[in-house]
């Protein structure tokens, strides 16, 4: 592990493939935190930039940071989505409030002891790190690297784990239905499938989940604004109130970015049809939502702040 610590950085200098790692990396966190994680790995000496080093460190602990790579094949998958997005928004609130954090400041307190800082700023990281089995020797033949390298292949998660026990046969229809819809070829269905997926499976939670005292979800005052009484569910109330409650802050800025807006608009325009890229993006955003609300009942609970209620 101290050796992986001390040269995996240089290994993929020496390799040529550094860069295309990074920017793979970059592209998915650039999506979850945007503006803010761009200024951080800009160059430049000032406090504010510069803090690539700190991101290529983090590579040796990358399973407990949610994604992994392979030196065979160049791959890199996100496998924990729930806890990738956490570990980007952490470090880059971290590094936005520590603006002096520094390659020096890293080197001087070791990685370890910088993702326990991230701990206690709220980063819940894997429980393992099995990242040795991903370090297998390579050819560092010039041509063979590069040719590696043009064919570098990126994956994420492209549907939801459904861990919820008893989830109604219809819902979990619905939900193979929209990942199993091709954006190529029928982009405006699965936009609008990937809004009611997300309502469905958001009202399933809220009408089935019970607090500490028994009491389900929906029946708390606490949500008497997002629900008419014998006409209609308002989803964007009752988004904005669930979303309130949920302790992680990575998942709350997901909940707070899916946009059903934005979803109603494409759907219902009939001048613009949908593109097979607005299709995939949302659908994929919906993922880590799912992941979350359909986790089993008993972890969902101590997730959300149920004082509330």
């Amino acid at each position: 592990q101290e050796w992986m610590e001390n040269n995996l950085p240089k290994l993929f200098h020496d390799m040529g493939c550094i860069d295309f790692i990074l920017n793979l990396l970059y592209q998915e966190a650039s999506k979850i935190r945007g503006e803010d994680f761009k200024k951080l790995v800009r160059e430049g000496r000032g406090e504010t930039g510069g803090k690539t080093y700190i991101f290529e460190r983090m590579f040796a602990l990358r399973n407990k940071c949610g994604y992994s790579f392979k030196r065979d094949t160049n791959e890199i998958t996100i496998n924990n989505a729930a806890v990738f997005r956490s570990y980007i928004n952490t470090i880059v609130d971290y590094l936005i409030k520590n603006p002096k954090t520094s390659s020096r400041t890293i080197e001087s307190m070791s990685i370890e002891n910088f993702l326990t800082d991230l701990e206690t700023c709220g980063f819940a990281p894997n429980a393992t790190n099995a990242n040795a089995t991903n370090t297998n020797a390579t050819n560092t033949n010039a041509t063979n690297t590069n040719a590696t390298s043009a064919n570098l292949r990126y994956s994420v998660k492209n549907r939801p784990t459904l861990k919820r026990k008893k989830i109604p046969p219809a819902l979990k229809k619905l939900i193979d239905e929209c990942y199993n819809l091709k954006e190529n070829d029928s982009a405006n269905a699965k936009i609008a499938l990937t809004r009611i997926s997300f309502e469905c499976t958001l009202k399933f939670v809220v009408e089935n989940t019970k607090n500490s005292n028994g009491q389900f979800m929906k029946d708390s005052s606490y949500f008497d604004p997002a629900f008419r009484k014998g006409r209609f569910t308002n989803f964007e109330e009752l988004k904005k109130r669930f979303t309130s409650l949920v302790i992680d802050t990575g998942i709350k800025t997901a909940l707070n970015d899916f946009d059903l807006q934005r979803s109603h608009q494409i759907i219902h325009n009939y001048h613009v049809g949908a593109i097979p890229n607005d299709a995939k993006t949302l659908c994929d955003n919906l993922v880590v939502l799912i992941d979350f609300m359909l986790e089993d009942e008993s972890v969902l609970i101590t997730s959300l702040d149920m004082s509330k209620l």
